[in-house]
């Protein structure tokens, strides 16, 4: 049983958390380059969806079943940012159960993850269920599909609804716990193909952090391309009011690569972690030319686009820009 498994885990459960910051004229906040702030990643998709126009082309319905591959689809549990761990390993151990539902109703023997083609569409995953549960026992659940189909979200909602016939308590308040709601995400996500060059390759991340997969079934689907900026192109001018004082700095810019190849200009902006503060007075300004120069660089920057097999996607990018001094003479 769950139960008895959750017991045995959280008497060996042990967290912590470590910090540091960098030192002199180096922007304080920038050390290590500011992250996508979790709660941004946690109630949405993970990359590929996120990443990617949600609306099925005529193009992408079209891809013949001959160009593409069978690859395996993980079910992942993802909670928000310093969410207690007790609470987090039940999660884990929910996806597990879930994943191995989705697998029995597909027709899987043992363990083996089935092939889904022909049940559920390519473009079906990812799909996510957001499930919220109560102290008393209470939960609520909603889908999120991609491209509108929902076979793959309806799968998820099933699988999730037999789970909980056997097992009606979703999760355990343990005391001391001051949470007065929880919410779960199980995401359907598939490990995509590599393309040719693996260099060009991005491994798919749930909300930014390692989590413990499940293998839930195969399906066959296209190889996936991401937007790559083309080579021969200038990098973003340093900003000459920082270089009188050498300042040096990381920053993330987030914009829309269109199926053109070129940036969405109303889409550039920075990304900042939502727990940590903004920079005010002196460091604002120079973290702000900083941002200046990198979007200015962006609009100019021309792209590979992104690709769904050969069907050209717009693509969520996000930008890892570090800045530093030149050394004076």
């Amino acid at each position: 049983m769950r139960s008895n498994r959750l017991l045995s885990c959280l008497a060996a459960c042990v967290a912590f958390l470590a910090a540091s910051m960098a030192g002199a004229r180096v922007l304080p906040a920038q050390s290590g380059g500011p992250s996508v702030a979790d709660e941004d990643v946690i109630d949405s998709l993970a990359d590929f969806s996120i990443h990617l126009d949600h609306r099925l082309s005529a193009c992408q319905a079209a891809i013949p079943a001959s160009s593409m591959h069978r690859v395996p689809v993980f079910l992942a549990a993802t909670m928000a940012p310093h969410t207690d761990s007790a609470f987090t390993l039940q999660a884990d151990l929910l996806a597990q159960d879930v994943a191995a539902e989705v697998r029995r109703v597909l027709g899987a023997r043992g363990e083996d993850a089935p092939l889904a083609d022909g049940k559920i569409a390519w473009y079906s995953v990812p799909s996510q269920l957001v499930i919220t549960a109560w102290p008393d026992g209470r939960t609520q659940s909603r889908t999120r599909g991609f491209a509108g189909d929902s076979s793959a979200a309806l799968l998820l909602s099933r699988a999730f609804d037999s789970v909980r016939a056997r097992e009606p308590v979703v999760m355990v308040w343990l005391d001391g716990s001051t949470a007065d709601s929880i919410v779960v995400r199980l995401t359907l996500m598939p490990r995509r193909v590599k393309w040719e060059n693996e260099q060009l390759a991005r491994e798919l991340r749930y909300s930014g952090r390692d989590r413990v997969k499940f293998a839930s079934f195969f399906l066959s689907l296209p190889d996936f391309l991401p937007a790559l900026p083309k080579e021969g192109q200038d990098p973003p001018r340093y900003p000459h009011y920082n270089e009188q004082d050498r300042i040096e700095g990381q920053l993330t810019i987030q914009l829309v690569v269109d199926t053109t190849g070129r940036a969405d200009p109303a889409t550039i902006h920075d990304l900042w972690p939502k727990d940590v503060p903004r920079l005010t007075g002196g460091k604002k300004r120079y973290y702000d030319a900083f941002v200046y120069e990198v979007a200015k660089w962006e609009e100019r920057l021309k792209y590979f686009p992104a690709r769904i097999g050969q069907c050209p996607v717009s693509e969520l990018v996000q930008q890892h820009i570090r800045f530093r001094a030149r050394t004076r003479s």
